[in-house]
């Protein structure tokens, strides 16, 4: 079947590009996205998130009595949501972010590096708990991403 999701595409391109990275001959597949579009889904995404947590706390904050109210999500998405929500670190939990990047706004570091080689973000954000592996790891992907 044709794959269409924007986390596929953007990981087809991705890999793409990691492994002409490393020295790996490949053809340009076909359909395959470019950065702008890349950062387009990532930020199509967190939109996504945005709405679908709205959603719940819509839906669920409501009486048993009215369940649909609002309801514009399946509730096994809402559902599959909530359970992947309560696996990740909470606001509470603030000496070591999952992700750094996540606490500056975005997916993960390859969108961060998206925005910032489009100049939407600074390339210096100050996350708070710098380390040496940390900046050790973003300074390999500044070279991947070619900036």
């Amino acid at each position: 079947g044709v794959h269409t999701s924007k986390s596929y595409l953007i990981n087809v391109a991705l890999g793409h590009q990691f492994l002409t990275y490393f020295g790996t001959p490949m053809k340009t597949i076909d359909g395959m996205i470019i950065d702008q579009t890349a950062l387009t889904f990532y930020n199509n995404m967190q939109e996504f998130q945005e709405n679908i947590t709205d959603e719940y706390r819509k839906t669920y904050s409501r009486s048993v009595r009215s369940p649909t109210y609002g309801v514009t999500f399946d509730r096994t998405v809402l559902s599959a949501y909530v359970d992947a929500q309560s696996g990740l670190p909470q606001e509470e939990d603030t000496e070591t972010p999952y992700s750094p990047y996540v606490s500056q706004g975005f997916i993960n570091v390859h969108h961060w590096m998206l925005a910032v080689k489009k100049g939407e973000s600074d390339p210096n954000l100050d996350f708070g708990y710098e380390t040496v592996k940390e900046e050790y790891r973003r300074s390999r992907w500044r070279d991947f991403m070619g900036l």
